[in-house]
């Protein structure tokens, strides 16, 4: 009886079956490609499709591959990206480290290696999201806090999932939290899920460039996003009935989540100033809210290297369709908000002269 082999699948079947198994960024297609010049040709349209970059040469290795192929195929696109800088930034971190118990009592220039690392890492990184951005569906950007905040592509089309760690990213029409006069069109137009792991948020630049989002994690959060109480207030219709008027943003939100950096002490053991306050503010809002606000101190150490674990899980859990950090119910309602299709009547967010969030009307 004659035995049948991996080669006598069609290629649609083998298609099939290698797009469930390329759910890791990259290293199981690379791993069938090497199987026989037959795979190759059948996993070669998907090896692009997931990608997960931990470090500058990566990145900059990937950035000359990807051109290559785009010349080759035209046709090749990029879906789903994780990116890292947390290791680019430990190496710098280590040097300046070194550098300093060297030079302790004498006056001496910094090594430049750490200046040259970080102004490539300001070219590849943003060269990488143009390239990709018209196809990409979700990105999560892990970058080091040792380095310059990322500059993002001026528009997404496609983008559904967005996971930012580290430095907030530069956003077009905003510079150091200040907006232009005049903003640019919102570059993420059809988020809807959206994670921002920082000390310090603000809502406002994320209303006006993400105006479609309807689940938001803030995690890492601290009482140094001054701000944040008001936001939440106008995000989450808690002026009705006030002398205060403000039109409501992200009318669509069903769910926003944040979780508090767990110390309760500053710098030398003081207790931090006005973090109760914070606290009892947070939680009386998530008493008149309905549900939508969840406040959490999760007991989870507060390491780079723990997040980046944790949110490239949560990456690939994204891509074989497993909730993962998204709750499946999240996940149902996102399918069913995708039939509506881009361009729905959602218009992007406008700052007043008060600097406060208000929805553009016609």
């Amino acid at each position: 009886m004659p035995t049948a082999s991996i080669h006598d699948l069609a290629v649609e079947v083998l298609e099939q079956i290698f797009a469930y198994a390329c759910t890791d960024g990259g290293q199981t297609g690379y791993s069938l490609s090497l199987v026989s010049k037959y795979c190759y040709v059948v996993v070669r349209p998907l090896l692009l499709h997931n990608v997960a970059l931990l470090s500058l040469k990566q990145i900059e290795s990937f950035n000359a591959y990807l051109e290559r192929e785009q010349r080759l195929s035209p046709h090749s696109r990029v879906y789903h990206l994780f990116v890292s800088t947390i290791r680019d930034g430990e190496q710098i971190a280590r040097t300046r480290q070194l550098h300093r118990a060297q030079q302790q009592g004498r006056s001496s220039c910094p090594p430049q290696s750490w200046d040259n690392l970080d102004k490539r890492l300001s070219v590849a990184l943003p060269q990488l999201l143009r390239a990709v951005a018209p196809s990409l569906l979700t990105l999560s950007l892990v970058h080091s806090w040792e380095l310059t905040p990322i500059l993002l592509p001026r528009y997404l089309p496609c983008l559904r999932e967005f996971t930012a760690c580290g430095p907030i990213p530069r956003l077009p029409g905003w510079n150091d939290g200040r907006c232009s006069l005049a903003l640019p069109a919102p570059c993420l137009p059809e988020v809807r899920r959206l994670h921002v792991v920082s000390e310090t948020v603000s809502l406002v630049p994320w209303a006006h460039h993400a105006p479609r989002v309807r689940h938001l994690y803030l995690s890492r959060l601290t009482e140094k996003s001054t701000t944040l109480p008001w936001e939440l207030q106008v995000v989450l219709d808690l002026l009705a009935g006030s002398s205060i008027r403000a039109e409501r943003v992200w009318p669509d939100v069903k769910r926003i989540r944040i979780e508090l950096l767990t110390s309760r002490v500053g710098s030398g053991g003081m207790p931090i100033p006005n973090r109760e306050t914070y606290l009892a503010w947070l939680k009386k809002a998530q008493l008149r809210c309905d549900g939508k606000l969840e406040v959490v101190q999760p007991s989870q150490e507060d390491d780079d290297l723990l997040w980046e674990d944790q949110l490239r899980m949560d990456w690939a859990d994204s891509l074989s369709g497993k909730p993962g950090r998204w709750a499946r119910k999240v996940l149902e309602d996102d399918e069913v908000r995708a039939k509506d299709g881009p361009g729905s009547q959602v218009q992007p967010c406008q700052i007043n002269a008060r600097g406060l969030l208000s929805r553009q009307t016609h």
